[in-house]
């Protein structure tokens, strides 16, 4: 009977505490610790029996029955009482269930969900990084080889602009404050182009130089541009410090 009981799941069970085999009671415990199915254990199980001592209707109820009625029945609308709110009871206990069920799977779908955006927002963020990472490097290198040259070509005019004020090469002198004026011009236009664009000081990448390696690449430059006759001559001490400039 009480595998029945298990296999089965009737919607409802009325048992008497006095049977020959096994009591009341034992049967109580046999079902509720026989299966680890919840279906099982919310089975409604109503006491009937002609032993109306209150030490049995606790130890029944304790063993998790669901009502106790004592024979003889006098009054079936008791029973049909019990039985009903026992029905019932099941009823909700499913209910419930099948409402935490719902609530578990949607938990579940929406945690997905969550996730799977979670996974599209970190890869999103890490090719954003990585196209910022692009065009910083691109906005310094550009920022480094628009001001190199024109720097260049400021400190040669400014070198020419004083030989030909000591030559006394009036024409020269108007043509070469030309170039560095429109080499100011071209400077302050990149300047104010690269201060509109907000560079990440953290990206930037600083490399370190002597002062003597320094003049000696900006010497180059001007040997380079220079006729054979014209050269160049610098004295450095050996001790100058190092600066860091911008890669």
């Amino acid at each position: 009977g009480v595998q029945r009981i298990i296999d089965d799941l009737p919607d409802l069970v009325l048992l008497d505490l006095c049977m020959p085999v096994m009591s009341g009671l034992a049967v109580l415990e046999k079902i509720h610790h026989s299966s680890n199915n919840p279906a099982v254990k919310n089975i409604p199980i109503i006491v009937v029996s002609g032993n109306g001592m209150m030490d049995d209707v606790v130890k029944a109820l304790r063993c998790r029955a669901f009502d106790f009625i004592t024979k003889p029945i006098t009054d079936f609308v008791v029973l049909e009482h019990a039985i009903t709110k026992a029905i019932q009871h099941t009823k909700l206990l499913k209910e419930n269930q099948q409402y935490q069920q719902h609530l578990e799977e949607e938990i579940a779908k929406r945690t997905r969900r969550l996730n799977e955006t979670f996974d599209m927002l970190v890869s999103e963020k890490a090719r954003t990084d990585q196209a910022l990472d692009c065009k910083m490097r691109f906005l310094c290198n550009m920022n480094h080889e628009f001001r190199t040259p024109i720097n260049i070509i400021l400190g040669y005019a400014e070198f020419l602009h004083e030989n030909a004020i000591e030559d006394g090469n009036e024409e020269s002198i108007d043509d070469i404050l030309k170039i560095k004026h429109q080499s100011h011009h071209l400077l302050t236009m990149v300047s104010g182009m690269m201060d509109q664009i907000d560079i990440d000081p953290d990206r930037l990448k600083f490399e370190s130089y002597t002062i003597n390696q320094i003049i000696s690449q900006v010497k180059t430059e001007i040997d380079d541009g220079e006729h054979d006759a014209q050269r160049l001559n610098i004295d450095l001490a050996d001790d100058l410090p190092s600066v860091n400039v911008d890669a």
